[in-house]
């Protein structure tokens, strides 16, 4: 298992820590937009396909209804 040794020589300014957090901070907020991007999109999908899958059933509803009513029951 190897070690991190830091060496002492390497001292970061102000302007590195700004740069490193403000990385950070913009790649966080890249990936929350994307991740809610991708709920929204999937809430849109589910609906729809729950929107078409309601309005076949009654599609199919109504035409059994309709068969029913006009041609008696099936055989």
């Amino acid at each position: 298992m190897s070690a991190y040794v830091h060496s002492g020589s390497e001292r970061l300014t102000t302007s590195d820590w700004f740069t490193s957090n403000y990385v950070l901070s913009t790649d966080a907020e890249r990936g929350c937009k994307a991740s809610h991007d991708v709920r929204q999109e999937s809430r849109y999908l589910r609906n729809e396909t729950d929107n078409k899958t309601f309005w076949d059933q009654v599609g199919e509803t109504l035409n059994h209804a309709y068969l029913y009513d006009n041609h008696g029951r099936p055989s």
